[in-house]
């Protein structure tokens, strides 16, 4: 049961999350095209999304995509509230899925809120101190079963508990709710 679990319960979410995704842009268009052509299309928004998502991406790789993607940034990031949301989002989501080792550094876990209890945190940089102190960790702390939002600690280093467990690893740990435990995850004591 457990295991059935472990392999339906992301199956699940991912297809809600889609399903939401795609009755947007259906119902966005779907409208529209009844307006214009009189027609209505079933799974439009499916064909639509994946469209999007692909011409986005390619028009990024480009030097006039890219500014016209830098443009609507700037505008987003003058607009008060916008950019309060969209600005961190965007930052979480580069560092997530940076292969260049731009974005989490490692897997630590941290004891937070109160001694005995822990939380998966990432490595997300260092802060230099004075010359005779070590640096100290930045650490994202990410929330379940959503990992784009969290806090931000800053710790030494020997407060924390390094681990051997990738980031995809401890992602898919978060986002689970802690159902899908990594096998080389361990705590020390």
């Amino acid at each position: 049961m457990i295991t059935g679990f472990a392999v339906v319960i992301p199956l699940v979410i991912t297809f809600l999350i889609l399903r939401m995704l795609f009755n947007w842009v259906d119902g966005i268009l779907a409208p529209l095209l009844l307006r214009i052509l009189s027609v209505h299309i079933p799974g439009l928004g499916i064909i639509l999304t994946f469209s999007i998502i692909y011409l986005a991406g390619l028009a990024t790789t480009n030097v006039f995509g890219r500014r016209l993607l830098d443009l609507g940034e700037s505008i987003l990031f003058r607009l008060p509230i916008i950019r309060s949301i969209y600005g961190p989002t965007k930052q979480l989501v580069v560092m997530m899925t940076t292969p260049d080792g731009k974005g989490f550094k490692r897997v630590v876990l941290v004891e937070y809120p109160s001694p005995g209890f822990w939380v998966v945190g990432f490595v997300t940089g260092e802060i230099p101190v004075d010359e005779k102190a070590f640096p100290q960790w930045s650490i994202f702390l990410p929330t379940t079963p959503n990992p784009t939002s969290g806090m931000m600690v800053i710790l030494p280093p020997h407060h924390v508990q390094l681990t051997d467990i990738t980031v995809e690893e401890a992602i898919r740990f978060v986002v689970s709710g802690g159902i899908v435990v990594p096998p080389s995850l361990r705590l020390q004591r």
